[in-house]
């Protein structure tokens, strides 16, 4: 009596591991749907180029295309940041209407004042942003200043191919060095059909 209770039990588990093997067979050959992820994706590491000092990176996701160099800036009462930037639409580097600029400092001690103008000053002539605004906000590591204004690319042109450049934010003048001229003719140099 229990043989043939035995071989009914193992002709089931025969039966039952066969249709669970040929079940899992039909499930793996049907086509898996692709995972389609809705998050920004930042432009890899190949998408950026260096020409000299200045950074190229590319964002096909937004089909945009950001120039950029940043300085540090020194004088005997202060260090700021100095970031310069355009966008342009697409993938080829183009003249833009505008450069951007912008100021920072963490230092707790000072503050871009609203009388502060935000100008540079070079052997052929003073080039006074436009569009200026100034934030200071709390961050986990403690304050952080910012000054921002534009220049047009005609005004950021000549800039770049002067000499003896000056920025002069309210009390606050900085001499830019030769490597610091050159960062911004790297960044003018990257525009095809302008002059060097």
């Amino acid at each position: 009596m229990i043989r043939p209770v035995r071989n009914f039990i193992l002709v089931g588990l025969l039966i039952t591991l066969a249709a669970a093997a040929c079940f899992g067979q039909a499930k793996r050959s049907r086509p898996t749907p692709p995972v389609v992820e809705r998050a920004v994706v930042a432009p890899t590491p190949d998408d950026s180029v260096k020409v000299g000092e200045a950074s190229i990176s590319r964002d096909p996701y937004a089909d945009r295309t950001l120039v950029s160099t940043s300085l540090d800036l020194l004088n005997e009462r202060r260090a700021l940041g100095l970031g310069v930037a355009f966008v342009v639409a697409g993938r080829q580097v183009v003249r833009p209407d505008v450069v951007k600029f912008q100021l920072s400092t963490h230092a707790e001690d000072f503050r871009f004042r609203a009388n502060y103008g935000f100008q540079f000053k070079t052997d052929s002539g003073l080039f006074a942003l436009s569009k200026v605004s100034r934030r200071r906000y709390s961050t986990s590591i403690g304050v952080n200043n910012e000054m921002d204004g534009e220049l047009s690319f005609d005004a950021f042109e000549k800039l770049a191919n002067g000499t003896g450049v000056e920025l002069h934010v309210g009390p606050l003048v900085f001499v830019l060095s030769e490597r610091q001229r050159q960062a911004l003719r790297d960044v003018l140099g990257t525009v095809g059909g302008s002059s060097r």
